[in-house]
């Protein structure tokens, strides 16, 4: 069992145009993050990193539906669970209506691609903040999906023949529209081949400079703003540089178990090298990096890196690890 992914912001997420943006003031817990990811209408929609393809996959995330003018009954996509070739396989759909109604949540599958079955559906209310886990058993006869609204379980499929997907790879979570397009807000974001139900994601923003500076462009006022700006940023010119930072949390884990920490980072090249990079954990006096180059296209791409266990200690992180750690990037050739 293995957390694979998990995030909230900008860095994690890759938006499809310019519509999705970060909203410090709707739509998330703010115990635990500092803003939610907000994505507008129907033809945007934002994309988690891709993992390998999983087989036993479990998606964690906060929802909001802003309140819209205009009413449908009409059942969109909320969010798509897709395949390694890109196809949306498995969905949850939405007919919420404006706030303080009731609307429908159904799960469908799409065992080739193209034809979708629905599998059971259940009523949320619209215009309040949804905790949702999906749980996705794929690869065999004998699949399934399920979800869970609020760590209850409200609709699953029972058995469905799932053989012809080998895996969901990421997911893609769509605005929606009533007419007019409507806001959907995320936050908390968890992929996993163990149960999220339960589970949350606190947030670390950067705050201050870390022990090594030496990109050609630092510094932690570059990239710690909300909303995320494109026009601000770190930049390495040459391979084998570092650059490190200082975190604040949104949370306070005193008395919480940390399953694991993720690093995210939204990242490109201008073609020139380095042309790759690494994330950098620095604990205690030794600074580690996640052992993959994670190489760079012209255009952005989000990235994110999963350390279950602490590399100084191999153990656990706990709140004290926590306060002390330094997290950053490392460029490659």
């Amino acid at each position: 069992m293995a957390i694979l992914a998990f995030g909230g912001e900008m860095g994690f997420f890759l938006p499809s145009d310019t519509v999705p943006i970060e909203n410090a003031s709707l739509g998330h817990d703010g115990s635990f993050a500092r803003c939610s990811t907000t994505v507008h209408g129907s033809a945007a929609y934002v994309d988690t990193p891709a993992v390998s393809a999983q087989s036993n996959f479990w998606f964690h995330f906060d929802v909001l539906q802003d309140s819209g003018s205009s009413s449908s009954s009409t059942l969109v996509r909320l969010v798509e669970f897709l395949d390694s070739g890109g196809i949306a396989r498995v969905r949850l759909t939405a007919s919420w209506l404006s706030a303080g109604n009731d609307g429908t949540l159904q799960l469908e599958t799409s065992p080739d691609g193209s034809t979708w079955t629905a599998h059971g559906n259940c009523n949320a209310a619209a215009g309040s903040r949804q905790t949702m886990d999906v749980h996705i058993v794929s690869n065999t006869a004998s699949g399934s999906v399920d979800l869970y609204l609020g760590g209850t379980h409200r609709v699953t499929s029972g058995t469905v023949d799932l053989s012809g997907l080998t895996g969901i790879t990421k997911a893609r979570m769509w605005g929606l529209s009533r007419g007019i397009g409507v806001n959907a807000d995320y936050s908390q974001v968890i992929m996993a081949t163990e149960t999220t139900i339960g589970m949350r994601v606190a947030t670390d923003y950067m705050s201050g400079q870390g022990s090594t500076h030496t990109f050609d462009t630092g510094g932690y006022a570059n990239i710690d703003e909300i909303a995320y700006s494109d026009a601000d940023f770190v930049q390495s010119g040459t391979a084998g540089q570092i650059e490190l930072f200082t975190g604040t949390s949104v949370f306070n884990f005193s008395g919480y178990s940390i399953r694991a920490l993720a690093l995210t980072a939204r990242a490109k090249t201008d073609g020139t090298a380095p042309t790759k990079f690494r994330f950098q954990l620095k604990s205690g006096a030794s600074t580690y990096d996640n052992g993959a180059d994670l190489p760079l296209d012209f255009g952005y791409g989000n990235f994110c890196s999963v350390w279950e266990t602490n590399p100084a200690t191999g153990l656990p992180f706990t709140s004290t690890d926590i306060a002390g750690l330094q997290f950053g990037l490392k460029s490659v050739t």
